[in-house]
């Protein structure tokens, strides 16, 4: 079971020992305060800061692994406005990876997933039950994986789909759409692109059951 830990104790958590190959999922724990640490700032995450964007941030992963500590910001913005008398909104998503020795931070990888001004039904949200810490090929790094699904559009059609898995400064993801129920046994979607360079084959086939089992995504 993954522990919740608050911002004191990821604070305590991040100047932990290495830890060995077998050991790196079970170092893994979720800060679901809200906060950031001291040494990250919002434009850190997001690239920039914009006073008209409210920025959240969702969890923090933390775990040890053979550089020692690391944590994953995973975080949103979203905006909205007029215009034309329609209101628009806005929203991304973040994923930032830190090594972090010392107390400081060393930026590995920022993903930024981001659906532009849309004035009809928008969705980018992570699917939780994706995110997950794995050391499926036995090194010093642990594998994050994650997915999140995005969409603006005005009808029923499946939303662009993305599973992606984070190695030290390696990504690898599969891209593709998820699967919209058209009833009567039909259905849309559901199909991706496999782009894992030269991974391991044990990371690739983790990453397809991360997919067939988040593609029915809900709106």
């Amino acid at each position: 079971m993954k522990r919740v830990i608050s911002s004191l104790t990821l604070a305590t958590f991040l100047v932990a020992s290495p830890a060995f190959a077998d050991d790196i999922p079970a170092t893994l724990s979720v800060d679901t305060s809200g906060v950031l640490p001291a040494g990250v700032t919002v434009k850190d995450v997001a690239g920039k800061e914009d006073p008209k964007a409210t920025f959240k941030v969702e969890r923090i992963l933390s775990w040890n692994e053979g550089n020692g500590a690391n944590i994953a910001i995973f975080a949103t913005t979203e905006k909205s406005g007029q215009k034309d008398g329609d209101t628009w909104t806005s929203k991304a998503l973040h994923v930032a990876t830190y090594n972090v020795v010392g107390g400081k931070y060393t930026k590995l990888q920022t993903i930024i997933e981001a659906v532009q001004p849309c004035n009809v039904d928008l969705t980018a949200k992570f699917l939780e039950t994706s995110i997950g810490l794995t050391n499926l090929d036995g090194d010093d790094k642990g594998e994050l994986t994650f997915g999140y699904v995005t969409r603006c559009a005005g009808d029923m059609s499946p939303m662009s789909m993305k599973v992606l898995m984070l190695e030290g400064k390696d990504k690898h993801a599969l891209r593709g759409q998820s699967v919209l129920d058209l009833g009567d046994g039909m259905v849309e979607g559901g199909d991706y692109k496999v782009d894992f360079k030269k991974a391991p084959k044990e990371l690739v086939e983790y990453a397809k059951r991360v997919w067939e089992s988040h593609k029915k995504a809900s709106f």
